[in-house]
């Protein structure tokens, strides 16, 4: 598990870097985008799509990765709560 524990890591790095860095978190909205694309030569960028479905999968596999794994969310913790407060002001059932 130790191995894994890096994927993670890197992997939680990435969903919270700034659009601007090519990461998928929306400093301006406090949301997580769904998707990276590229052009083609491989000069990657965020999609404009505004679809929340993605995000909402993504949080919810982060907080069961702590649950299961002990990943330690203390660095993200005021994105995850501001994507929580983005969630419950935009989407609705």
């Amino acid at each position: 598990m130790i191995e894994n524990k890096a994927y993670l890591n890197a992997a939680l790095e990435r969903i919270f870097k700034p659009t601007s860095q090519v990461g998928f978190w929306d400093e301006q909205n406090n949301r997580i985008h769904g998707k990276l694309i590229h052009d083609k030569s491989w000069h990657w960028k965020v999609d404009s799509e505004k679809a929340d479905r993605y995000g909402l999968f993504c949080l919810s596999t982060i907080l069961l990765a702590k649950v299961l794994y002990g990943l330690d969310l203390s660095r993200y913790e005021q994105k995850i709560v501001a994507y929580l407060k983005y969630i419950q002001k935009n989407i609705r059932g």
